[in-house]
């Protein structure tokens, strides 16, 4: 099991792993070309990784195949915020912006908090609505990321940001 998923089962997260990993789908490859790495590994061997009280989950690759009959899409914040942009020019703003950040989990319980790795750099950034466009450093990478996860579990009690998610 992926590191991740180990750390996240202890927190009593919901977690259906896969024996063969799941194609990336087109959407994703469409979008993020350039994406590579232990996101991708981990999002392709996984069916569901959801907190236990369904307030956070990881965009496993069921989600950017499905659209969900309720609840939310794998760019519902980036739909959100083009739905109160006010003009075409903030519209292609955040359009480029989120070209640039795959989300990889949400939260719902809190300002609608999410984690990306920005494409153009491989960190895993942070941010929440309604100013999801002014994210900040998480972590260099997503081997430090899941590293820095892993360490934190072992804390009493967890830090901001990942507190929101764990």
């Amino acid at each position: 099991m992926h590191p991740l998923l180990e750390a996240l089962s202890k927190r009593s997260w919901h977690i259906d792993p896969i024996e063969s990993p799941i194609a990336r789908p087109a959407c994703i490859a469409a979008r993020y070309p350039t994406l590579q790495g232990g996101v991708l590994d981990l999002l392709s061997r996984t069916s569901n990784c959801i907190r236990h009280d369904e307030q956070s989950w990881l965009l496993t690759f069921n989600y950017f195949e499905v659209v969900p009959a309720q609840g939310f899409r794998w760019n519902e914040y980036e739909l959100m915020a083009l739905e109160i942009a006010g003009t075409e020019q903030e519209r292609s703003a955040i359009t480029r912006f989120w070209d640039d950040h795959f989300p990889f989990l949400l939260a719902v319980h809190s300002d609608y908090d999410y984690l990306a790795i920005r494409v153009s750099d491989g960190h895993v950034m942070h941010g929440f609505g309604p100013e999801w466009e002014q994210p900040s450093v998480v972590a260099t990478s997503f081997d430090a990321f899941v590293e820095c996860v892993r360490a934190e579990l072992t804390l009493p009690e967890l830090s901001y940001p990942l507190s929101l998610f764990l």
